[in-house]
Formats: structure tokens, C-alpha cells, sequence
């Protein structure tokens, strides 16, 4: 029988090393749980001396019975990884394996963010979060903060002094001086810079204010061209900045054509209009008639461009060509420099700040400041405008208040975990955002479940049913940018391996004298 128990020896010797050695090689596996052999001996049979009546027992050798996984807590190492977990205390990673499509459970908290945004493990099973879904990060161009959005930031400044002459006032890169000779109001200082445009300059300002209605801008005062007509007998003509009016059978009075003319916008175009007493037909080009007035036969023609004084294109088909006066463009200040990136109106109340510096604007002094509002094109917040002024009677600067701050879309910059295993993500304006929450299965029975490979367990009928939920649930916390390292006693194993490696000498030594033995007897028989 001394084979038997010889090769029992090994048998179990070996199973111990194998052990041992996986215990040693998974030393530095992140998450790993090593493993101890629980051996047995084995009876062979009972002897009975002399009928004594006292039994003997027999060994048969020994059985490597089991081997059980210790789930005691490894150290938690800190990682440079931000989406890298570790649970301090109870309970498993829960994990969707796409190959058995089961759920798989694990200590092993390497994950990180694949292509498709799902937090992964390294073998690429989906982390799954409180509910059991697959978690789901955002990934570019969808990684947008909730609520986050493009607005322009909107400056508000108020003039409350009046201009001396060859005052200066530049307004976000765009100067103006007062070179009329007189003192503008607080009022005709805001409305120089209200109405502009982002790029503006002297030449864009004129050429926009020019086809206004009014032709009112407090900077410029247009050329105007007055025409006194003539009455025109059957049929004749008269043709101003290419537009014709021809006299009926019955011919027209100066008056009439002047009316003719009246209430026309530059680029007016007429085939075969009939109006009192005649037709018209071409285009008009270069002047307006939208503010003038027909009177005793005279008509002013308004320059398009306010500051050019172009003399008015007239013609007359009987030779008797109407006299025409011309009234150069007047320039009450000059622009310099380009107007940054603002559009400017008129504040309106909303927009008009209550308080400056700190100080309460008092009514008294909101009735003697003119606001402007400037817009900035670009989306988030900005530097607020710079207004300056020189040349002011009372001394007094414009006031400089941000009303409303531009935001813009928040991009998200970088995640974290937190002690909850909440995903929290900061975002290009600072904010955060919680993302996701990992879940953490609670285990019944650690030793109950079946190890899988990839550093993974599942559940089985001794192990009971696993329950998922938060960290919380379970008493533990999550640490971020960690791991939980092997629990593995290197020390311990290796001591255990060097008896091990004893046992496995000495029963090998056993069956060798055995075999001594059963030769010597072969040979007695020879």
C-alpha cells in the first residue's frame, strides 16, 4: 500500500504547488484573490490486534479536498487613471460579459472609456451602473454640459455728460471727436454709438445711416441737390439721376413733376408709371426723395451717400434744363478706428443697470444718463467694453456695467469618481456634472462563486443571487483613480512553497523505497 500513499503525497503536493505558483505569478494582478488547498487524510483500513476489542486505523495516504479563494481585502494602490476604481470593504464590480452574455463580477477596477463611450474593462465588458444598464459617457462632439448654451454677453454704458467741442470719446476701438464747434448733449453722445455694427468705420457708418428715413445721424447733415422744374408742354420730358418723367397730352405744370418725383427711394424703378399728368420710367440712382417736399415746384434730391457731394445728373428734352442748387454734405465730427466685435443699440430697460461700482444708481441719475447697449458677437464671457473719454464739461467717464455675461457650450474636460462611485464630469466653464453611478453587486456567499477567467466570478446556486445597487448599500466606499491590488502574501506563499516543495521530495523519496522494497522481493524470487 506505501505506493498508494507515496502517490498521494505527490498528487497532493503537486496540487499545492500549482496553487501556490498561480498565487505567485498573480502577485502584482490587480484584483486578484489568492487561493489556499485544504488536504485531508485518507483511511485505508482497521486492524485489530489480538482481538483486543481496540480498533486500528490505517492511513491511506492524503487528498488535496478543495481549494477555497480568500476574498480579504487587497491594498489600494492610487493610479494616474481618473475612470480607474477601487472598492474599499464588501461587494463586486458587476460586468456584461458579451461572450457568455451573462453578468460577471470582479475586484479588478481598470476601466476606462472605449470609442462608443461605455466604460469598459480591459477585456472590454461593459461596467454596468445601479440599475444593471451598460454606463454610457459622453464622447465629442456630445460631451455638452446640460444646460450650457451660446448667448453674447451684453455691456451696458451710459453717457451722463455733455461733449465739449474737440472732445474725444473712443467706444471698443471705434473714436469719435467733436469737431463742431458746439457741445453735445449726454443724449447726442450715446446716439453717435448707437446703431453700429460690429467692423463699423466712418466710411460703413455713413453709407448705412445715409438710407435711413430720416438721414437724421447726428454726425453727418447730407448733400442735397434742389431742383426747381419747369412746366412742360405734350409730351416733354425731364430726366433726373436717370429717371424720366414725360408730360401728357395736355402737358404739366412744375408742380405736377415735382409730385412726379416725391416720395422716391434711391434705386426706384418705374416702366410706364402713370402719374398726374404724365409717366415715368427708368431708375433712380444716387439720391432719395422719401423726406423731401414738393413745393412750388421745386423738389430736394438727398445724396445717398452722405459724404459725397455729387452733382445731380438733369436733363430736359425741349433744352430748357431746371435749375438746380446744390447743398454740400455737412461732417459735425469725425470717426476714427474700427468698432471691435459689439452691435450697439439703444439700451433698453431691461438692459440698464441699477447699480455701479457697488453704488445704487439713484432715479435722479438714471434721468440724466443716456445708455447704450453693446452685444458682443462672439459667444461667453468677455472683457467688458472699453469706453474712454477726454473733453467731458463735468469730468465724468461713461459708466462700464455688464448686464447680462455671455455664456458658451461646455465641453467636457476631464471625469472623476467619487467615494459613491459617481462619474462626476468638470466642464470647460468650470461646472460639473454627474454622469453615472458604478454599481457594486452584494455577494451572498464570496466562496460560492465560480472563477471564470479575465479576473472574473460568476454566481451559482451556493453562492445565492447577487445584489446590485450603490456602494452605499453595501457599507463601502469607492476610491477613483485607484486599484485594489493582489491579496497575495508573497512572503507567506513562498515559505508554503519550500514545504511544499518538501512534501513533494519526501513522497516521492516514499515511493522510491518502495520500489526498492518490491524489487529486493522480485529478486528473493529469482
Amino acid at each position: 500500500m506505501s505506493f498508494v500513499e507515496g502517490l498521494s503525497g505527490l498528487n497532493a503536493a503537486s496540487e499545492h504547488l500549482s496553487v501556490l505558483g498561480n498565487n505567485i505569478a498573480n502577485s502584482a494582478t490587480v484584483g486578484f484573490k489568492a487561493s489556499h488547498v485544504d488536504f485531508t487524510n485518507v483511511l485505508a483500513r482497521q486492524l485489530n490486534a489480538a482481538n483486543s476489542g481496540s480498533p486500528v486505523q490505517t492511513g491511506g495516504g492524503v487528498l488535496a479536498s478543495n481549494v477555497m479563494q480568500s476574498f480579504t481585502q487587497g491594498p489600494i494602490n492610487t493610479t494616474t487613471v481618473a475612470l480607474n476604481a477601487a472598492i474599499n470593504g464588501q461587494g463586486m464590480f458587476a460586468l456584461q460579459d458579451p461572450v457568455l452574455g451573462q453578468t460577471v463580477y470582479t475586484r479588478n477596477g481598470q476601466f476606462t472609456q472605449n470609442v462608443e463611450g461605455f466604460l469598459v474593462n480591459g477585456s472590454g465588458f461593459q461596467v454596468l451602473d445601479i440599475a444593471g444598464a451598460p454606463i454610457e459617457l459622453p464622447v465629442a462632439p456630445n460631451d455638452i454640459r446640460p444646460g450650457s448654451a451660446n448667448t453674447n454677453q451684453v455691456d451696458a454704458v451710459g453717457f451722463n455728460s455733455p461733449l465739449s467741442p474737440y472732445g474725444t470719446v473712443t467706444f471698443g476701438g471705434l473714436s469719435y471727436t467733436n469737431t463742431d464747434g458746439k457741445v453735445l448733449t449726454a443724449a447726442q453722445v450715446a446716439s453717435l454709438f448707437s446703431g453700429l455694427q460690429a467692423g463699423d468705420t466712418t466710411a460703413t457708418i455713413a453709407a448705412r445711416f445715409s438710407n435711413s428715413s430720416t438721414n437724421n445721424y447726428p454726425l453727418f447733415t447730407p448733400a442735397n441737390n434742389t431742383v426747381s422744374f419747369n412746366n412742360l408742354a405734350a409730351n416733354e420730358s425731364v430726366t433726373v439721376a436717370g429717371l424720366t418723367f414725360t408730360a401728357g397730352a395736355s402737358g404739366a405744370t412744375s408742380a405736377n413733376v415735382a409730385a412726379a418725383f416725391t416720395g422716391l427711394a434711391d434705386g426706384t424703378v418705374k416702366n410706364s408709371v402713370t402719374v398726374t399728368n404724365g409717366v415715368l420710367n427708368g431708375t433712380l440712382a444716387g439720391v432719395q426723395t422719401r423726406s423731401a417736399q414738393a413745393s412750388n415746384g421745386a423738389l430736394a434730391f438727398t445724396n445717398s451717400n452722405n459724404t459725397l457731394n455729387t452733382q445731380l445728373s438733369i436733363s430736359a428734352s425741349n433744352g430748357n434744363t431746371p435749375i438746380v442748387a446744390n447743398t454740400a454734405p455737412v461732417m459735425t465730427g469725425m470717426f476714427g478706428g474700427v468698432l471691435s466685435n459689439y452691435n450697439t443699440l439703444a439700451a433698453i430697460p431691461a438692459n440698464i443697470p441699477t447699480t455701479y461700482l457697488g453704488q445704487n444708481i439713484t432715479p435722479a441719475q438714471q434721468a440724466n444718463t443716456s445708455w447704450v447697449q453693446a452685444t458682443f458677437t462672439g459667444f461667453g464671457e468677455q472683457p467688458a467694453i472699453n469706453v474712454t473719454a477726454s473733453g467731458f464739461l463735468t469730468g465724468s467717464i461713461p459708466m462700464v456695467a455688464t448686464k447680462t455675461p455671455g455664456t458658451a457650450i461646455a465641453h467636457l474636460n476631464t471625469m472623476a469618481i467619487n467615494e459613491t462611485g459617481t462619474i462626476i464630469g468638470t466642464y470647460s466653464d468650470g461646472l460639473t456634472s454627474e454622469l453615472a453611478q458604478i454599481g457594486v453587486a452584494s455577494i451572498p456567499s464570496y466562496t460560492g462563486l465560480k472563477a471564470v477567467g479575465n479576473d472574473t466570478w460568476v454566481e451559482t446556486s451556493k453562492s445565492g443571487v447577487p445584489l446590485l445597487g450603490s456602494v452605499q448599500l453595501v457599507g463601502s466606499k469607492i476610491q477613483g483613480s485607484a486599484l485594489e491590488g493582489s491579496n497575495v502574501n508573497q512572503t507567506q506563499d513562498m515559505v508554503a512553497l519550500l514545504a511544499a516543495q518538501q512534501a513533494y521530495q519526501a513522497s516521492a523519496q516514499v515511493v522510491k523505497i518502495e520500489n526498492q522494497i518490491y524489487q529486493t522481493l522480485i529478486g528473493m524470487n529469482g
